[in-house]
C-alpha cells in the first residue's frame, strides 16, 4: 500500500535549481510549437487534433488530452537519454482508464522504456529494459473531476523510485533505479501525454516540469505550494 505522509507544511524556499525543462503549455491550441520555458528551450510539437486542446489551466491555460494527441520532444532524445536522476512535476486531471500516459522516454518501441502513467485510478511508474515489463503504483485513489492533482516521479540513482501526489500526501516507493541512460537501446522518443503516439492520457496537463536530480520530499512539495 502507499503511504500517506504525516509533515509539517512545506516553508516556502527559493525554486529548486536544476530545472532543465519547463512545459507550461499555455499555447492556444493554434499551431504545433509546444514552449519550453526553461533555459534549455527544448521545444516540442504537438500532433492531434486542436479542437478542445487548449483549456484554462491550473496557471493560464492546459493542454487536453487525447485531443492534443501527444506532445514530442523526440529531438532532444540525445539529452534527455543522458538522464541518469530525474524529478518530474505536473499538474493533472485524470478522467479515467488503464494505461493513461503522463510522459515516456524510449527507443520507440516497447522493450525498452520508462513511463509514467495512471493506469486504472492508480499512479504508476513503469520500466521495461529488454526483459519483462515491471513497476510499482500507487492503491486506487479518488480523482474529483474538474479538481487539479500535482503528482511528482522521482528517479534516484542510489535510493530507487518514488511517487507524490501532493494534494493528499500519498507517497510510494521503490528500490529500483533504472534510469534513461540506463537503458540498452538509444533514446529515441519522449512524449507527454502517450507511449510512441499510443495510450494516451485522458484528462488535463499543466505546467510540467523536469529536473535533472531527484529533489527532496521537501522541495517536491515546494513545488506544490507555490
Amino acid at each position: 500500500l502507499a503511504t500517506v505522509l504525516t509533515l509539517a507544511p512545506p516553508v516556502p524556499a527559493e525554486s529548486p535549481t536544476g530545472l532543465i525543462g519547463h512545459w507550461t503549455l499555455d499555447e492556444n491550441g493554434q499551431g504545433e510549437l509546444v514552449a519550453d520555458a526553461s533555459l534549455n528551450q527544448w521545444h516540442g510539437s504537438r500532433g492531434g487534433s486542436g479542437a478542445e486542446c487548449s483549456v484554462p489551466g491550473r496557471l493560464g491555460q492546459a493542454f487536453r488530452f487525447p485531443a492534443a494527441g501527444t506532445i514530442r520532444l523526440d529531438r532532444h532524445a540525445p539529452s534527455l537519454g543522458k538522464l541518469t536522476g530525474f524529478t518530474l512535476s505536473m499538474w493533472i486531471q485524470y478522467e479515467g482508464g488503464a494505461s493513461r500516459q503522463l510522459f515516456t522516454i524510449s527507443d520507440g518501441t516497447m522493450s525498452h522504456r520508462i513511463q509514467a502513467e495512471v493506469h486504472d485510478d492508480r499512479l504508476h511508474f513503469g520500466w521495461q529494459n529488454g526483459g519483462s515489463f515491471a513497476g510499482f503504483g500507487t492503491e486506487k485513489l479518488p480523482w474529483t473531476p474538474g479538481t487539479w492533482y500535482h503528482v511528482v516521479f522521482v528517479n534516484d540513482g542510489r535510493e530507487g523510485k518514488s511517487i507524490l501526489r501532493s494534494n493528499d500526501l500519498v507517497w510510494k516507493n521503490d528500490a529500483n533505479t533504472l534510469s534513461p541512460a540506463g537503458l540498452k537501446a538509444p533514446v529515441q522518443r519522449v512524449e507527454i501525454g502517450s507511449l510512441n503516439g499510443e495510450y494516451s492520457f485522458h484528462g488535463c496537463v499543466d505546467e510540467v516540469r523536469l529536473f535533472d536530480s531527484a529533489l527532496p520530499l521537501s522541495e517536491q512539495l515546494g513545488l506544490y505550494e507555490a
